[in-house]
């Protein structure tokens, strides 16, 4: 796949901020030394959801410094931009929405640039410079692509070789590989058959998103890129590991931005969501079998203040008391 600017595909990378000016910050640092850079073949569009840090004017200025052309949008639906835009992109979202509803604006406009790929990057993820050429070199029109993303603090150990596999039962995610060496992964053999691409870094073709939406509103953390790789799967695409594309990634910038308790609450109300959506039969013996495993693991731990935001989810849940893209207070 040729990566000419003018006759090659064009990539639209997504990062959703929430009050996360420095990992953005090393974000777009590490994009800004790839080959080829994003903005070279598109655009880099940075979604903020009601940012307090004065995360959108550091990321304008840094942009600016860089000779970069600036596009200024507002959620949650852009205006779409000039014709041949490349640069980065600021999407002001009306307040913290969520991923799935931070997200969509960037997909939106991205979608309106024309692009042919889409890549949704998490705020605190590194890509190494090969990652976009190896994915171009990857990707076609009929699968989602996930990287080797690998730990930040020590990039030789594995989060997740493309992916995961996701039991409905017991609602437990395995990475594929997980903490095993990138050498020992990079070196396996076979392709796994994934139920999951790792959300750290998906790339999309707009084939994709055409065919079977965006991500989930209905989420307002966690399960929206399984949701959209189980609707991906039923609509005929694949989902595949990208072995050659590596990203450092931090993880835990949810827990830390929201806090343990709003996590904890969102994760659990999240798989009832997904469970409903997609494994019907299974809610009960599953929200059942996840309750106690979580239960006992709080405890186990000595997390009580947990078990609050726990219990919660699931009688918000079964009562219908929150709705789409709800987000409690919870102390």
């Amino acid at each position: 796949m040729s990566l000419n600017a003018f006759d090659g595909p064009r990539v639209c990378v997504v990062v959703l901020n929430y009050n996360g000016r420095e990992d953005t910050l090393a974000c777009l640092n590490a994009l800004a030394v790839m080959r080829p850079k994003p903005w070279d073949i598109g655009a880099v569009t940075v979604c903020d959801n009601g940012s307090t840090d004065g995360s959108v004017e550091t990321f304008a200025a840094w942009a600016t410094d860089r000779g970069l052309d600036i596009l200024h949008r507002h959620g949650p639906h852009p205006e779409p931009p000039p014709s041949g835009f490349r640069g980065l992109a600021l999407v002001r979202n009306e307040g913290n929405l969520g991923f799935a509803a931070g997200c969509n604006p960037g997909l939106r406009l991205g979608l309106a640039m024309g692009a042919d790929f889409l890549w949704l990057l998490n705020n605190d993820a590194l890509p190494e410079a090969e990652a976009l050429a190896t994915l171009l070199e990857c990707a076609d029109d009929s699968a989602m692509l996930g990287s080797s993303v690998v730990h930040a603090h020590d990039p030789q150990r594995v989060q997740a070789a493309g992916g995961c596999f996701y039991n409905p039962l017991t609602t437990v995610l395995t990475p594929h590989l997980g903490e095993k060496s990138l050498d020992q992964a990079l070196d396996s053999e076979g392709e796994p058959a994934l139920d999951y691409v790792y959300g750290a870094s998906m790339f999309l073709p707009r084939t994709l998103l055409e065919r079977v939406g965006l991500l989930c509103e209905e989420y307002f953390l966690y399960y929206e890129e399984l949701d959209l790789c189980r609707r991906a799967k039923r609509a005929g695409f694949s989902l595949r590991w990208c072995r050659g594309s590596v990203v450092r990634h931090a993880g835990g910038s949810s827990v830390r931005r929201e806090g343990q308790a709003l996590a904890c609450y969102h994760e659990n109300f999240s798989t009832l969501v997904y469970t409903r959506a997609h494994h019907t039969g299974l809610l009960p013996l599953a929200a059942a079998i996840r309750l106690a495993g979580k239960a006992a693991a709080l405890a186990s731990r000595g997390e009580w203040r947990l078990l609050g935001p726990l219990v919660q989810a699931y009688v918000d849940f079964f009562i219908g008391r929150w709705g789409r893209r709800g987000r409690r207070s919870l102390s």
